[in-house]
């Protein structure tokens, strides 16, 4: 079905909780062409990803309370 369709793609009227610059991030991906889809090293470029956090805020953030896995599985 893809093949033959248009590529994926957000809603935009409907997920206006998203970014411009997330959409544009998104819309770039999505692109069928391989040949013109944008690089894992142009995306990374891109200022979605410029903008974002570092990876130690984003690991403090995400971890903060989590059980250590050794400790979560002895839960169980």
């Amino acid at each position: 079905m893809t093949l033959q369709n248009a590529p994926p793609g957000l809603d935009y009227e409907r997920d206006n909780k998203f970014s411009k610059s997330f959409k544009e991030m998104m819309a770039s991906c999505l692109v069928k062409d391989p040949t013109k889809r944008s690089s894992a090293k142009t995306l990374l470029k891109n200022y979605y990803f410029k903008q974002a956090r570092s990876n130690d805020y984003i690991s403090r953030t995400l971890l903060q309370g989590l059980l250590v896995l050794g400790d979560r599985i002895s839960r169980h």
